[in-house]
């Protein structure tokens, strides 16, 4: 069963660039962390802090790791 994660980009204008980048290049340009629970294949959604603003979707292509 393919599982949603929602997560939200604080306000550190770090990680909206980051979010940025890794949307102008496609894939995720650094190691982001995904809930404990997530599994490849799960689909994610970002959204900006206090803009409740869509950013980005993407696919979990690896199981999260410490």
């Amino acid at each position: 069963m393919v599982r949603v994660h929602v997560l939200q980009v604080d306000r550190n204008g770090d990680n909206v660039d980051e979010l940025n980048d890794g949307i102008a290049a496609g894939r995720t340009v650094s190691d982001w962390q995904m809930p404990k629970g997530a599994k490849p294949g799960d689909l994610v959604i970002w959204y900006a802090a206090g803009e409740q603003k869509y950013m980005a979707r993407g696919r979990v292509d690896a199981s999260p790791r410490k």
